[in-house]
């Protein structure tokens, strides 16, 4: 019997849909491709993800350096203490850092959003100010609620006395702001209870000099806790 085009039309038309289907063996293999890219581009792509964190922080502490020079020339010398104490209480005491913005001494030159301390992350933290490490976790192996992740040189500030500019025989080699691990105060540089921390930044730290340079240093290129030659006493 000849076959009428309309028959003809419609019997072509099934075979070019059912031969469109994608076999078992064909979706096995789209699925093993899939996977195999993502298992070369994921790595990439949480690499490039961590660098630019890294950079992100490194960029905070170039400000951190620019407001260092800044305090110390509107302050006939001085470099910042840890707590700027004064005759009016602790209520109109400043910080260099682990305050809230209005306390905060870089303030006049580095505005920031948000109310929260800056450079202090809390316990199950959600939210967070624009001072801080995007790299930084909560350290849930502390016993506290608080953690200080950001600090200054506890041989310059510890005291609350710090020394003048011209003290230091390199500002070039001496540290004054870090990324810290301390539960006490936003200070590093005091035994292991304050102390920079190497953890983030694929076991590198971020820190800041007396000169207003950074450095992502990791920490066998920093000398023991606590220890900074380059550092001659107070003025």
């Amino acid at each position: 019997m000849r076959q009428s085009k309309k028959d003809f039309y419609h019997s072509s038309l099934l075979n070019r849909k059912t031969n469109c289907h994608f076999t078992l063996i064909e979706l096995l293999v789209v699925i093993a491709i899939i996977a195999i890219l993502a298992g070369i581009l994921l790595p990439a792509l949480n690499q490039a993800r961590n660098r630019a964190r890294t950079i992100s922080c490194l960029n905070l502490f170039g400000q951190f350096g620019k407001c260092t020079g800044m305090y110390v020339d509107d302050n006939q010398g001085y470099l910042m203490p840890y707590r700027n104490d004064d005759s009016a209480g602790d209520r109109a005491a400043k910080m260099v850092m682990g305050c809230v913005p209005g306390k905060w001494l870089f303030y006049p030159y580095m505005k920031v959003r948000g109310g929260d301390s800056l450079g202090v992350i809390t316990r199950n933290q959600k939210t967070f100010p624009s001072v801080t490490c995007p790299s930084r976790q909560f350290d849930t192996s502390i016993s506290g609620n608080t953690e200080f992740i950001f600090g200054s040189n506890y041989s310059l500030s510890g005291s609350n006395r710090p020394p003048k500019i011209n003290s230091c025989q390199s500002t070039s080699r001496t540290t004054v702001l870090a990324e810290c691990r301390s539960t006490a105060a936003a200070q590093y540089g005091l035994g292991t209870a304050r102390q920079a921390w190497f953890v983030q930044h694929q076991g590198n730290a971020c820190f800041s000099y007396i000169d207003g340079h950074t450095a992502l240093l990791k920490r066998n290129q920093l000398p023991a806790d606590g220890t900074f030659p380059f550092y001659r006493g107070r003025r």
